[in-house]
């Protein structure tokens, strides 16, 4: 009977060791998680908005406006604006507008400085910041009915605020924490345009 416990005993240790030596863990390892690669600074701004940014060290930005983008709306095929979103990250300040379908307006970036007006009424309009960018969009569809003002505290957008939108120009302005450079692209699925402007 001492025998059968002894060997009992032996057969129990060597199966412990060999489970839970050392630099074994015996605890199960669950399923992986995944963290996102980019989140939205902004609640207004959603994470199919946020990726790609620019590259890294912000050599994508310029300094040298006036830049554009070429579009493709032509004649009576013009771009449906769906939203605009504005969104913070950690060295830029993002403008988002969104279309519906497959046609993009041409996008044109470059300084202006007050008094501005707007179009086509002519009546006077107040932006706030220092430095101040005019986006112009050709080939878009009269008759936004979304927001068109944002006043936020971002470290370079502090203000954007919708100028103009008449036969099939749309225009912007955005007020500055200081004179800014900035990174234009496209993105789809949908249509995009997108305007960095670098801390």
């Amino acid at each position: 009977m001492v025998r059968r416990w002894i060997a009992f005993l032996t057969i129990l240790a060597v199966a412990i060791g060999a489970c839970g030596g050392p630099g074994v863990s015996t605890v199960p390892s669950g399923p992986a998680t995944s963290v996102p690669a980019s989140l939205p600074a902004s609640p207004e701004l959603p994470t199919a908005a946020v990726s790609p940014t620019p590259a890294a060290g912000g050599a994508a930005f310029t300094c040298s406006l006036p830049v554009s983008l070429a579009g493709t709306a032509a004649g009576a095929s013009q771009a449906h604006p769906s939203a605009v979103l504005i969104g913070r990250h950690t060295t830029y300040d993002r403008i988002v507008f969104q279309y519906s379908g497959t046609v993009y307006p041409s996008l044109l970036v470059e300084t202006v400085s007050p008094p501005f007006t707007r179009d086509p009424s002519g009546l006077p309009m107040t932006v706030a910041g220092t430095a101040f960018v005019r986006i112009r969009l050709e080939g878009v569809h009269v008759g936004y009915s979304g927001r068109t003002n944002f006043v936020v505290s971002h470290p370079e957008l502090i203000q954007l605020s919708r100028q103009g939108d008449f036969e099939a120009i749309q225009t912007w302005i955005a007020g500055l924490a200081k004179p800014g450079c900035v990174h234009v692209f496209r993105l789809s699925s949908p249509q995009r345009l997108v305007v960095d402007i670098a801390h």
